[in-house]
């Protein structure tokens, strides 16, 4: 029962945290169309971005086409997420879908790890051709070590799955 109350909140903790990424990346893209089509920055404060965008416009759509799709991964991650714990039952934990969303989620945190790479090597190739040292698209190598420790554990459901259908068999 007492599991059941944490998974419940985790289930709400997720949903919120989705709509919180989403509302991010709403916001990013509202902000970087609105930059480039009018050239003039919403608001009256001035970034590191929008000074970048009134020196080099293509330099400004590549930095923050790579935070955009860090964004849009980010709000995927957690869809995902909340499927997963959506599907998740403690009557029958170890199926197949629990396990293949398990993997699909080490595969977005490792693809989410990789645009970060790429991304902090363009910001860093974009910070030389200006003065000054910045970088919006951090590198984080958190996002491999959980990407393979969620494999780890997708792959010991299936396994699980395995031995519960075998079990089923001998019944």
């Amino acid at each position: 029962m007492k599991t059941e109350k944490i998974l419940m909140v985790l289930r709400v903790l997720a949903w919120i945290t989705l709509v919180g990424y989403a509302v991010n990346f709403a916001t990013q893209l509202f902000r970087f169309g609105w930059k480039v089509l009018s050239q003039t920055p919403p608001g009256s404060a001035e970034t590191v971005a929008s000074s970048l965008a009134q020196d080099n416009l293509w330099d400004y759509v590549r930095v923050m086409s790579f935070i955009l799709v860090l964004s849009g991964m980010f709000v995927y991650l957690w869809y995902w997420v909340t499927k997963l714990l959506s599907g998740m039952s403690l009557s029958n934990p170890f199926t197949m879908e629990v396990a293949q969303k398990m993997e699909g989620i080490a595969y977005i945190l490792f693809n989410i790890w990789v645009v970060s790479m790429i991304g902090h090597q363009v910001t860093r190739h974009v910070s030389l051709n200006i003065d000054g040292s910045w970088d919006v698209v951090q590198v984080s190598t958190e996002f491999l070590l959980i990407a393979g420790i969620v494999y780890i554990i997708s792959q010991v459901y299936k396994h699980g799955v395995a031995l519960q259908q075998e079990q089923d068999l001998t019944i």
